[in-house]
């Protein structure tokens, strides 16, 4: 907290005022915010997590625009100055910089983000459909009180927040570069509770307040919104049944589907080489095998998440903030979180085995169902070997 605070007292803006909103009642934040002296708010109750927190600041205050910070977000001087100008306009409602985070060698849970922030979020911008991230993000207080505040029926405050504010008719800014510094999880248990919980909101908003029959959106915006929620649900339900289909075939050695196989492959073929291929095109050559590892590992996350949400329309899951310190958990509770991707990984290769030893005189079958065996193990093998040995930093 201290480096934080440090660094927004040094951001070069003569007419700001800092505010550090504690919401864990702890007294030695109290007297770090008294050494230099900057206010220091404490509500009396913690309903609501960080919109509630936010909010309780936002009636007791007066700034005309509210630059965020997560408490490990490190700004620097210049922050203010670069985003401030777009505020000229009057129905801008949020200015969202780019996100970085102090990472470890290698970057091996894929926490850098560079498709969404290299990519999707420059889309989502021309569409008026750059969503806050909650950090990093300087907000219009008029925006924010025609909406009657940062929303609350959220885990985390910004997704829908920005929904909110996009079909009250203004409009966002992403910029394309980042002022700040932050920390991301460094082992498995942070890393997956963290990126659940975003799962989780994502897909509670498109399963009961569904963006695409959201009033006041244009149509681009409610389908920009809309993937947010359904890319979890595309990696967390459709994919991992990518993964069974070849165990199953190579163990029953019947296909999928009725056609001929020939049809199979003279369809897939070409579908497969143009997703890679646009793939590649669409997100810069940013979007690498290993960073596709990496989301296609938290698929029992995701699926995870799809059911809570699923269940939790009126009341709220429980939400804690995530912790970023490199701790080592418990052996168990890292094989926990990757046993899904073992028992896959081990039925693929007993498959594989299988197959060969048993499927004759049907080569292509066998040949296709054994690569899409390897395939699985290829996604699979690193999630694995980053839970269960988190200080091997794979590249």
């Amino acid at each position: 907290i201290e480096r934080t605070l440090t660094a927004a007292a040094s951001i070069a803006y003569g007419n700001k005022k800092i505010y550090v909103l504690d919401d864990g009642d702890d007294d030695k934040v109290s007297s770090l915010c008294e050494q230099h002296n900057v206010e220091y708010i404490r509500r009396p109750t913690h309903e609501n997590r960080k919109a509630g927190n936010l909010n309780y600041a936002l009636n007791l205050t007066a700034g005309e625009l509210i630059l965020a910070l997560d408490a490990d977000q490190v700004a620097r001087p210049e922050i203010i100055d670069r985003i401030i100008g777009y505020f000229s306009r009057p129905d801008i409602c949020f200015v969202q910089t780019k996100q970085v985070f102090k990472l470890p060698n290698g970057d091996p849970w894929s926490n850098s983000d560079e498709v969404f922030y290299g990519v999707m979020m420059s889309g989502k911008d021309y569409d008026n459909a750059a969503f806050s991230c909650g950090s990093g993000v300087m907000y219009r207080r008029e925006a924010l009180e025609s909406i009657g505040g940062f929303s609350t029926c959220n885990l985390v405050e910004d997704v829908y927040t920005s929904i909110l504010l996009h079909s009250k008719g203004w409009r966002s800014v992403y910029h394309d570069k980042s002022y700040t510094e932050g920390t991301a999880p460094e082992e498995i248990i942070r890393h997956t509770k963290q990126r659940g919980q975003w799962a989780v909101d994502s897909m509670r908003i498109i399963l009961w307040d569904n963006p695409l029959f959201k009033k006041g959106l244009d149509f681009y915006q409610r389908l920009q919104y809309f993937h947010n929620g359904f890319h979890y649900i595309v990696f967390g339900i459709f994919l991992p049944v990518f993964f069974i289909i070849p165990i199953w075939a190579l163990l029953t050695h019947h296909f999928i589907f009725q056609e001929p196989f020939w049809h199979y492959v003279a369809i897939r073929t070409p579908y497969f080489l143009l997703y890679l291929l646009s793939n590649r095109i669409t997100t810069y050559k940013l979007h690498t095998f290993k960073r596709f590892q990496a989301q296609a590992g938290l698929f029992a996350v995701f699926f995870r998440a799809f059911f809570i949400a699923l269940f939790s329309r009126k009341r709220l899951p429980q939400y804690t903030v995530t912790q970023k310190t490199s701790r080592q958990s418990s052996i168990s509770s890292r094989i926990s979180r990757c046993l899904p991707h073992i028992i896959l990984i081990l039925l693929s290769a007993a498959a594989i085995v299988y197959g060969v030893a048993n499927i004759k005189n049907d080569f292509w079958f066998l040949t296709v169902n054994v690569f899409w065996a390897f395939w699985t193990i290829a996604v699979l093998w690193r999630f694995v070997a980053l839970s269960l040995y988190p200080k091997c930093l794979i590249r």
